[in-house]
C-alpha cells in the first residue's frame, strides 16, 4: 500500500473530486452530517478554520485549509474488501498518521496531528483501465478542538503511516510496489517508442493516456516542453526516474 499526503490549495474541488469523481463513492465522512454535499463540506471546513483564526497568536494566517490523502493498496491486498473495510481503513490511516511523531529539519518540538479528531471525507475511485481501487481522503487543518494540524514533512510521515499499515496488514511496502509501477511503466514506454514509425511526443503522451497513465508535460517560459510526469494510481515519476532514454532531451 501506498500513501501519499499533502496540503491543496484548490478545497472545493478536491472534495469534489474525491466526492463525484467518474464512479466515485462515498466511504465515509467524519464530524460531519450525513448525507452532506461536498461543497457544503469543505465550506463548514472553511467557517471552522476561519472561526479559529482568531485563535491564533503566532505566525501569519492559515491560508491552506485542508489535507489530502491517497491510499492505494495493490489489487490483490483489497480483492475481498467491503464498504466497511475501506471505512476502516480511512479511520485506520489517520489513526496511524495520528500516532506518529517527528522534529522537521529547523526545528526542536516533536510535531504530530490529531487528524481522527478533525472533519474528514473519503471517497472511493476506480482505475479507469485496471479497475484497481484507491480511497481519497479530504481532512480539514485544524481539529475539533481549534488546534492546526502540523504539515512539516507531511509527505514522510504518510510513507511511515503507510509502512506500519503493511506490516500490521502483511501487505507489500511502498518501495516495493512504486517500484513494480515504474518497471511496469518503463516497459510499456519502451514498447510504445519501439513501434512507432517516426517520433512524435503528441502520438507518445496520447498512447500513454491510452493506457491509462496520467501525463503531464512540463514547459519552460518560452512554451518549451522541458519535462513531464507519469502517474499510476498514487505513484507520480518523473521521466528521469523511469530511465533517461524516456527524458524530454
Amino acid at each position: 500500500m501506498i500513501m501519499l499526503a499533502k496540503v491543496v490549495p484548490y478545497r472545493g474541488n478536491a472534495v469534489r473530486y474525491a466526492l463525484e469523481k467518474e464512479k466515485a463513492k462515498l466511504v465515509k465522512v467524519n464530524h460531519m452530517p450525513e448525507g452532506i454535499d461536498p461543497t457544503a463540506i469543505w465550506y463548514m471546513m472553511k467557517h471552522h478554520c476561519q472561526l479559529h483564526q482568531q485563535d491564533r497568536t503566532v505566525g501569519r494566517n492559515l491560508e491552506r485549509l485542508m489535507v489530502q490523502f491517497v491510499i492505494s493498496p495493490s489489487k490483490e491486498e483489497t480483492a475481498n474488501f467491503t464498504m466497511k473495510d475501506w471505512r476502516n481503513l480511512q479511520d485506520e490511516s489517520l489513526e496511524t498518521m495520528d500516532s506518529l511523531g517527528l522534529i522537521p529539519k529547523g526545528m526542536k518540538k516533536e510535531v504530530k496531528t490529531n487528524f481522527r479528531n478533525s472533519m474528514n471525507v473519503g471517497g472511493l475511485h476506480s482505475d479507469s483501465k485496471s479497475g484497481t481501487l484507491h480511497l481519497h481522503m479530504d481532512c480539514c487543518r485544524v481539529d475539533l478542538e481549534g488546534n492546526t494540524n502540523d504539515v512539516h514533512d507531511i509527505h514522510k510521515r504518510a510513507m511511515m503511516a503507510a509502512e506500519i499499515i503493511n506490516m500490521r496488514h502483511g501487505w507489500k511496502q511502498p518501495k516495493e510496489i512504486r517500484d513494480m509501477r515504474k518497471k511496469e511503466i518503463a516497459d510499456f514506454c519502451e514498447y510504445t517508442l519501439r513501434n512507432m514509425q517516426e517520433f512524435d511526443i503528441d502520438f507518445y503522451f496520447k498512447m500513454l493516456r491510452m493506457k491509462g497513465y496520467e501525463v503531464t508535460p512540463r514547459y519552460d517560459k518560452s512554451k518549451k516542453l522541458v519535462g513531464y510526469t507519469i502517474c499510476k494510481n498514487a505513484s507520480v515519476f518523473k521521466a528521469s526516474e523511469i530511465g533517461r532514454r524516456f527524458m524530454v532531451s
